[in-house]
């Protein structure tokens, strides 16, 4: 058993796995599951290479026999960013798209005649001459109510549509009413951070209104996929002869098993269970006005000789009408680890998150964080880290 949790750490820490922490599942896991390796790549990188797929197609048979948990539902999206490109390559990806069901928080909406305002809270960005993204400043579009042209009356909504090079986010009421909109270029990266609406003064409440749906919708694949057949003993794990499988069970973890043995769960990627402990609170909570648009962001950095182990997410306020599985809610948040303010990666963990969620980064060599909290919510936020380790 302690030499199968090995290979469970080397997976799961590999610099290469695609579906474990590390720098490659930051950078671009799915072009790692997807293309071939090159023949002099490492043994490690083919293994890991091998097992991250046999775990991609071991989710796309679980989505199809509908063997996931109400914790595996949590994890299915991870699964989804990662293991789409290979799968829909060798021809196993799914009939019909997953979704969250509106692309909306959730936050009412469905009240017949009454009038909401509305707003979209995304980014544009481009890519650089090095085939990096560089991402712009967070914007806002708001259709307010009292503002002229703007009638958005329920039930709402919200339409994304591809007209030419173009592709509009906009949402639509009863009667062809209409509110906030964006219109991007389909060729530019693009990122649909926050929705929200509000209903107008003098409409009442929302009391006895039907709430859209908020439960993760996983997309329909085949069930007729053909079986998985043995592991590739051409890529033995280190230590091993080939003869170890990777296993996805029904609350998305993942484990390396042989003969019928199988090593503890890990989570697959960010959001698991630290490697060690998670450290001491550094500073004092910091927290957003839920109340003032333009306070959107918290952020900061370990303290100087110090490593960020992760962040304890607490609600200050909830949206009104807001709803999720399991007490969850999807888009409260955005979540970004990196090693300086500089550079922040986007970790997509955060787009579902429970009060009082411990959120983890993807790497071990973190010391600042940022959070882009949706409108509506207000978080206290409470950075946790540990000495740096020294040779």
């Amino acid at each position: 058993m302690s030499f199968l949790n090995g290979l469970a750490e080397i997976f799961k820490n590999s610099a290469l796995s695609a579906l474990g922490a590390g720098f490659q599942a930051m950078e671009d896991p799915q072009s790692f599951l997807r293309d071939d390796l090159p023949q002099d790549a490492s043994p490690v990188a083919k293994w890991v290479q091998s097992r991250n797929r046999r775990a991609c197609r071991q989710h796309a048979r679980n989505e199809a026999a509908g063997a996931y948990s109400d914790l595996g539902a949590l994890r299915r999206p991870r699964y989804e960013r990662v293991c789409r490109p290979y799968l829909d390559s060798i021809n196993e990806g799914p009939e019909a798209e997953g979704s969250y069901g509106p692309e909306w928080d959730g936050a009412g909406g469905q009240c017949d005649g009454k009038l909401y305002g509305s707003s979209i809270t995304f980014r544009t960005g481009f890519i650089d001459v090095d085939g990096n993204t560089v991402w712009g400043p967070v914007q806002t579009a708001n259709a307010n109510c009292g503002v002229p042209g703007v009638n958005l009356a329920g039930p709402v909504s919200f339409s994304v549509t591809t007209s030419g090079s173009q592709k509009f986010y906009q949402f639509v009421g009863k009667n062809n009413t209409f509110g906030a909109s964006v219109s991007v270029s389909t060729s530019a990266p693009f990122q649909l951070l926050g929705t929200s609406l509000t209903l107008c003064s003098g409409q009442g409440t929302e009391a006895g209104c039907p709430l859209p749906d908020n439960q993760y919708r996983p997309p329909r694949y085949p069930t007729n996929l053909p079986p998985i057949g043995p592991p590739d003993t051409d890529n033995p794990p280190p230590g091993g002869d080939g003869e170890d499988d990777v296993e996805v069970d029904e609350d998305g973890n993942i484990r390396i098993c042989e003969n019928g043995d199988c090593s503890s769960p890990t989570s697959p990627g960010g959001g698991g269970a630290p490697s060690e402990d998670p450290g001491e609170e550094d500073g004092a909570p910091q927290e957003n006005d839920p109340n003032n648009p333009n306070d959107d962001t918290i952020e900061g950095c370990a303290e100087e000789g110090r490593i960020l182990t992760g962040l304890k997410i607490n609600f200050t306020q909830v949206p009104l009408a807001v709803s999720g599985p399991l007490d969850y809610y999807r888009n409260v948040c955005y979540v970004g680890f990196g090693p300086d303010l500089n550079l922040i990666d986007l970790v997509i963990d955060g787009k579902l998150v429970k009060d009082g969620q411990f959120v983890i980064p993807d790497s071990e060599f973190c010391r600042c964080y940022r959070v882009v909290v949706s409108p509506g919510w207000g978080l206290s936020v409470q950075a946790y880290s540990r000495p740096e380790k020294t040779e």
